[in-house]
């Protein structure tokens, strides 16, 4: 499994770095909070800062239904700007970068699944 972190401690702090060989048995759910989940349809949407405790450091995020443009800087994306995530990717991004993140539909609507984590030591 391969998952995308955004390092936060580089000096672009979105600059993407790639963890190879991590297992899902590395990625450990906060056992106190409940999943969050994102409607995303015609209009950009976000998560809150209410949707992710301060105690997680991550988020693992899939897409669901169907494909989606992301933008990581807080812009808003369109149908013509931002990354194209395909529906039932997953991606771990730092809370920090997951609240920054905004998303739009390509053509129907879709979800966008958030657990909040933290990586186990290795």
């Amino acid at each position: 499994m391969v998952f995308r972190v955004n390092n936060q401690n580089a000096r672009n702090p979105m600059e993407t770095i790639r963890i190879q060989n991590v297992t899902s048995e590395m990625v450990r759910p906060l056992a106190s909070e409940i999943d969050a989940t994102l409607a995303v349809s015609s209009v950009a949407v976000s998560f809150g800062a209410g949707d992710f405790p301060t105690s997680c450091k991550y988020v693992r995020l899939q897409v669901q239904g169907d494909s989606v443009r992301i933008t990581y800087d807080g812009s808003a994306p369109t149908t013509t700007n931002g990354e194209i995530v395909q529906a039932t990717q997953m991606s771990v991004v730092s809370r920090a970068v997951a609240l920054q993140m905004r998303f739009i539909r390509v053509t129907t609507d879709a979800v966008i699944w958030a657990q909040p984590c933290n990586f186990l030591a290795q």
